[in-house]
């Protein structure tokens, strides 16, 4: 794994949220990424894109919930083949 490489994620932005939520992941090499949301058992809610990556890789992603999803605290994971980043959101009721 290289030691040196960008895998940012900007947002989750309006945090806390009631409807949707929107963040950027940007990454300097190509590589797989997998992004998901989590709740605080563990239980992946949705996947937002599970796949290859371009390098200079900026997506701008919303994340909505369904009507299902309780309010709480989630995680937003960003997991690559090179390493993975987490942000914590809060959903309103």
């Amino acid at each position: 794994m290289p030691e040196d490489f960008t895998l940012l994620v900007d947002g989750p932005y309006p945090n806390p949220f009631s409807e949707r939520t929107n963040f950027s992941v940007t990454v300097d090499q190509p590589m797989n990424a997998r992004i998901a949301v989590w709740d605080m058992l563990g239980r992946e809610i949705a996947v937002v894109h599970d796949g290859r990556v371009p390098a200079g890789f900026v997506a701008r992603s919303e994340f909505q919930p369904t009507r299902a999803m309780p309010a709480g605290v989630y995680i937003l994971q960003v997991q690559s083949d090179r390493g993975a980043v987490s942000r914590l959101v809060t959903r309103l009721p």
